[in-house]
């Protein structure tokens, strides 16, 4: 079992996340889906890992529609009051 290091080269490659992987071989793809704020990784030995990200890594403008939805949900119950 191996690990899958993200990194911040501006910062001299100071590790940000680290994830347990079965890869047998190198890395090939890494993407990051926004509304899902899911990371996808594909091996080159032919495996796939998918991760969830931490909340704190989700684009802004999720974290404020879904405040909204919150707000406005709690509001609608209040209604029925």
């Amino acid at each position: 079992m191996g690990y899958l290091r993200i990194r911040d080269y501006n910062s001299k490659g100071e590790c940000l996340l680290q994830f347990q992987c079965d890869f047998t071989d190198k890395v090939r793809m890494l993407y990051h889906d926004k509304l899902k704020n899911l990371l996808f990784a594909a091996s080159k030995d032919g495996s796939l890992c998918v991760w969830k990200l931490p909340p704190e890594w989700s684009p802004k403008w999720i974290e404020d529609r879904l405040k909204e939805l919150r707000l406005n949900r709690k509001a609608d119950g209040f209604k029925n009051w």
